[in-house]
């Protein structure tokens, strides 16, 4: 700092006392002009990742680590632009980039070694009171929870018997089912960490923003990124592709991953990426990346790394949950080691390492179960057509932090070209099936809490996933199905109205149903003919759909009045006896009409 820079600077924090009579923000204004630290909440600056490489990281044996000189420093909410230019001044930090959503502010450190930057930390900790946790940050490689499988280059049937077809995970979590109540969701953001995204693609098209100019201009699109993005939201009815399992939703978007003619340090670009897209009003973010294949051994530097994580992510969930930002956090559990055989999802790094014992909060009303209800790490699940069962993949990580299983194996896709479909499998498919119901539910219900969401999803989990791996544990499959009817419930009174439909020996189509209650109709999809729905009061009507030859249905009237309603058997109307060739009625049932009294 220049001498006249530094006498202005002395003038104004001799006037601080005058500055805090008039109002805050004018005081801190001035003082950002001078100081360069910025006084608005919403402010993020994370441009210093670009000129950070390898040598900047202290790496141990495993390829993991912590940064050489960068400490975040998380200050408190109250704490002015003076209070904070005086701990930079005071302890020689230079500033490099902030996150004022959760008063992170990045700082280069006069300390060389990772002894000299925990204690730098601790002391920092101890003498600043507008200091509510410094540390150093952790850097571990993460790269996409997908295994890509044979590229399909055929068009993709829908198979309505056991879940086997090119898009069996919308089958095995009920959401066509789900679907039936298309008419109360609503709009909602989702946001995306993930490798870039084809902003051109047929199913994707106008879905895409991102929080800002410069990471629009920093995507690149990528298979990984475009086809996560479509498991969630790919375009429905337009006769292409797939469908995602929110086609509602709308994208907000952080291409993490550095290509080639790209340099930036990609595990700072994830955390800064979820600050922003919270920011910028993403309610669900989705993490399909993890670094459980990239780190080898048992050694406690891992778990020490991975406890860092926990901490410094659960650190700034508290802030920003205090600050009034709500959202739920969804990652993939990892697709296993360097060598695809499964593991802790602990050791994936970001989410999936939070527990009771090493997250924490720095404001007093946010609890640390706050924080963990608002997280959802997702197994990856295949179906068994052997025994009609389901169980983990072979690549799947398991473990304590794992929430909850959805299907991640051989899945139909969206593929970087802009009219491209393939098949992946991974945690990193599970993961957005997971994010798009949570979608759902949050776009049904605005009101509901972060928490109340996870506990939705957890709750409404119904089909037993069994474990691969001998002796640890089972989960449950995800159903959009339920946890959709769970959220109405949230908000609307709803009764349920059952039914069995026979078609006699005729095939039992899904798409089987014409409803109309309160004056408004939709086609309901009805697997094996079974209706299950729910409802508000009101009256209503069923015409069944489909060509049975001579065989005719009447419809059903029916009425819900504060009590389930079921309708029984649905079945073909009689057919009345056909005449012998004199005119007359076969013997038989009467045949009523105008010649008989009738």
């Amino acid at each position: 700092m220049t001498r006249f820079a530094a006498l202005i600077m002395s003038i104004i924090m001799s006037l601080s006392g005058f500055f805090s009579a008039a109002r805050v923000n004018i005081k801190d204004a001035v003082l950002s002009f001078f100081t360069g630290i910025p006084f608005a909440e919403t402010s993020v600056s994370d441009s210093f990742i670009d000129s950070l490489d390898r040598d900047d990281i202290i790496l141990n044996r495993f390829g993991s680590g912590i940064y050489k000189k960068l400490l975040f420093v998380f200050f408190d909410g109250d704490t002015g632009v003076a209070d904070k230019y005086r701990v930079l001044k005071n302890y020689n930090l230079e500033l490099l980039g902030w996150a004022c959503p959760c008063n992170l502010f990045a700082v280069s450190a006069p300390a060389s070694g990772a002894d000299a930057l925990f204690a730098l930390s601790e002391k920092i900790e101890n003498e600043c009171e507008a200091v509510l946790m410094a540390t150093p940050m952790v850097f571990t490689p993460s790269s996409p929870d997908t295994t890509p499988d044979d590229p399909f280059d055929g068009g993709a049937e829908w198979d309505e018997s056991a879940p086997s077809g090119a898009e069996w995970h919308l089958e095995a979590i009920d959401a066509r089912e789900a679907w039936n109540y298309g008419e109360y969701f609503g709009d909602i953001t989702v946001g995306l960490v993930d490798a870039g995204f084809n902003l051109e693609h047929e199913d994707l098209g106008g879905k895409i923003s991102f929080p800002s100019d410069r990471l629009k201009k920093r995507n690149v699109p990528d298979s990984h990124g475009t086809y996560v993005a479509g498991t969630v939201c790919a375009e429905a009815g337009n006769g292409k592709g797939i469908s995602g399992v929110n086609p509602r939703a709308k994208l907000k978007c952080v291409d993490w991953q550095a290509d080639e003619g790209q340099d930036w340090n990609q595990t700072l670009a994830i955390f800064f990426g979820i600050t922003k897209l919270i920011k910028s009003g993403a309610k669900v973010v989705n993490l399909s990346l993890g670094t459980s294949g990239n780190i080898e051994g048992d050694d406690d530097s891992v778990t020490f790394e991975m406890d860092l994580y926990a901490k410094i992510y659960s650190a700034m969930m508290s802030i920003m949950l205090a600050r009034g930002y709500d959202f739920v956090c969804v990652q993939s559990a990892g697709n296993g080691d360097g060598d695809s055989n499964p593991v802790d999802a602990f050791r994936n790094g970001h989410f999936s390492t939070m527990t009771k014992k090493n997250s924490i909060s720095l404001v007093p009303w946010i609890k640390v179960d706050d924080i963990l209800g608002r997280v959802i790490v997702a197994a990856a699940s295949r179906y068994r057509a052997s025994d009609d069962t389901y169980a983990l993949t072979s690549f799947s990580n398991y473990g304590e932090t794992v929430d909850i299983a959805a299907p991640g194996s051989r899945i139909y896709g969206l593929d970087v070209e802009s009219d491209g479909y393939c098949y992946k499998s991974g945690t990193s498919v599970s993961a957005p099936i997971v994010t798009a119901v949570a979608s759902l539910v949050w776009g049904i219900n605005p009101s509901l809490k972060g928490t109340d969401v996870k506990k939705i999803i957890m709750d409404t989990a119904d089909k037993t996933v069994a474990p691969y791996v001998e002796g640890t544990q089972s989960y449950k499959q995800i159903n959009a199905k339920l946890a959709v009817e769970e959220a109405l419930r949230t908000k609307y009174k709803m009764f349920t109205l059952t039914g069995d439909i026979n078609t006699g020996d005729y095939d039992t189509p899904d798409d089987i149903a014409a409803l109309t209650i309160n004056g408004k109709s939709k086609n309901i999809t009805a697997p094996g003919g079974k209706i299950n729905l729910i409802c508000e009061n009101g009256d209503g009507k069923i015409n069944i759909l489909g060509d049975y030859g001579e065989n005719e249905f009447a419809p059903v009237d029916f009425s819900v009045n504060n009590a389930d309603v079921s309708l029984g058997e649905i079945s073909f109307l009689p057919v009345p006896d056909e005449p012998d060739e004199s005119g007359e009625p076969t013997p038989g049932e009467p045949v009523t009409g105008p010649d008989n009294g009738g």
